[in-house]
């Protein structure tokens, strides 16, 4: 293991190859953005990378919020607002996230563990067919999912 920021040559070192950040001990956060605009995939081997450097990964590829332990909430978002997919591996997500993602990809309600009423209204709003992935759909979420279908069919 080299040590932690020793000097220049962890700099030369990474720019001419990314994977060699896992060999470094507590890497500053120029060798860690370095080691990520070279390839997104670093974030692997970076233990508790900042809102920034997750932001930058996540820009570069929205399946880099897998390889982030505890990504913050504005790297859920980033992530949600790039790949719906990533829906599938969220827990305890905040509601502007959930909305962001369904008012994206509406289909996005199907991998949403017991969403709120707001998420499932926005998922219909954007296309009445969403009622038919929500488990408990509330009495408001059936009538606007009812007049949205009318809507299309006219």
């Amino acid at each position: 293991m080299c040590k932690p920021n020793c000097c220049n040559s962890n700099i030369a070192v990474v720019k001419k190859y990314w994977l060699a950040i896992k060999h470094i001990e507590d890497p500053s956060e120029e060798i860690q953005l370095i080691a990520i605009k070279t390839n997104w995939r670093a974030i692997k081997h970076i233990e508790d990378p900042s809102e920034e450097i997750q932001l930058i990964a996540i820009k570069a590829n929205w399946r880099a919020i897998k390889y982030i332990e505890n990504p913050s909430e504005k790297a859920w978002f980033a992530a949600v607002k790039e790949g719906w997919q990533t829906v599938e591996s969220i827990e305890n997500l905040g509601e502007k996230t959930l909305l962001s993602a369904v008012q994206k990809y509406w289909w996005a309600i199907e991998n949403i563990e017991d969403p709120t009423e707001s998420v499932q209204l926005a998922a219909v709003q954007e296309d009445w067919e969403a009622i038919e992935y929500i488990k408990n759909p509330s009495y408001k979420v059936y009538k606007l999912a009812e007049q949205k279908k009318k809507e299309s069919i006219w």
